[in-house]
């Protein structure tokens, strides 16, 4: 298309974006397999302890009985993962150390566990993510490159190939964001704050300059696309269920889903692993499918199906933002 071709010329696509956030867990990596490797490297650690015999299934089970009681005792405000994880080893080595080294050994254990989790995250990167995220850094020199996670997941603690493409992480368990977690709409502007963008900017009715425009990429519907959009923000969403919705009523022609409800029901990567590391109670967990089923295709400006794909949507999504920029400054 010509005009598309000119704002190309005039308009360098590194030039496109002021800031860059990533949803990490189901968008970089499969976190189920992530956190069951984890929790074997944990198990191990139970047993170099002198603790034999625990599970991965010990670990999570007693996480879930652990969560209402850690919330009735702070009124009602869930706790961390970091907490929830450390008190579960704590419970099940209570008999097994002395009490006076029980915490410690405890905190020194979650160590393990997250170590582990970190390696694992970097072992299982989906195919092509490292090498996505090093082109967005490429590509996008000048924009600040934002990890957004609830979780413990930190692109900056692996190897240096991963975390040269990231700015810094933004984690929902820091104390000044927590319970906060997204889609809450605090962690989100913690992570404008910290890049120096005004968030406000991104509500205007007009459209913004190409140079100060902001897109968050993520596989959720809810925490990542609705969320995100609500703050201005333009939207990348990983449909990592697309073969699965092609039976549930999704045009593949298209590319876009007939409804996100289709979506929503289908075995999504982070619905079926979902219980290996999941704390939510059923209720809970319903609730949100709910909200995700809820949220309009007018939020998702693109859609790929897997993340190597991320670096032509930029750029594809990079001209429509120069078009409308162009058209708001002729009106």
């Amino acid at each position: 298309v010509p005009g598309l071709l000119l704002l190309q010329s005039i308009l360098p696509t590194g030039e496109c974006y002021r800031l860059i956030t990533f949803d990490l867990d189901d968008t970089l990596w499969p976190t189920a397999p992530v956190v069951a490797s984890a929790n074997a490297k944990l198990c191990a650690a139970f047993e170099a302890c002198g603790v034999p015999g625990i599970t991965p299934w010990d670990v999570q089970s007693t996480m879930k009985r652990l969560r209402p009681e850690l919330e009735a005792k702070s009124a009602g405000v869930p706790p961390t993962y970091t907490a929830l994880r450390t008190a579960a080893i704590a419970h099940l080595l209570a008999s097994k150390v002395p009490q006076s080294d029980l915490q410690a050994i405890a905190n020194e254990l979650f160590q393990v566990w997250l170590r582990g989790r970190h390696d694992s995250a970097e072992a299982h990167l989906f195919s092509g993510a490292l090498e996505a995220a090093t082109s967005v850094r490429k590509t996008y020199p000048e924009a600040t490159i934002v990890a957004l996670t609830n979780g413990r997941g930190d692109p900056l603690a692996m190897s240096e190939d991963l975390a040269s493409c990231f700015d810094f992480t933004v984690s929902g368990e820091e104390p000044s964001i927590h319970p906060h977690r997204k889609p809450s709409p605090v962690i989100f502007r913690a992570a404008l704050e910290r890049a120096g963008v005004d968030g406000d900017s991104f509500l205007t009715e007009h459209a913004p300059a190409p140079e100060d425009s902001w897109v968050h990429i993520g596989d959720d519907l809810l925490n990542d696309i609705a969320a995100a959009k609500g703050l201005g923000a333009f939207t990348v969403w990983l449909d990592l269920a697309a073969e699965a919705a092609a039976t549930a009523g999704v045009s593949r022609s298209s590319g876009v889903p007939d409804s996100p409800s289709s979506v929503d029901k289908a075995p999504t990567l982070a619905a079926t692993g979902e219980a290996t590391y999941s704390t939510l109670d059923p209720a809970e967990r319903l609730r949100r499918e709910a909200q995700r089923a809820a949220v309009p295709l007018s939020h998702i400006d693109q859609r790929i199906q897997t993340i190597g794909e991320l670096p032509a949507a930029l750029e594809a999504l990079g001209l429509v933002v120069s078009a409308r920029a162009a058209g708001a400054g002729s009106k």
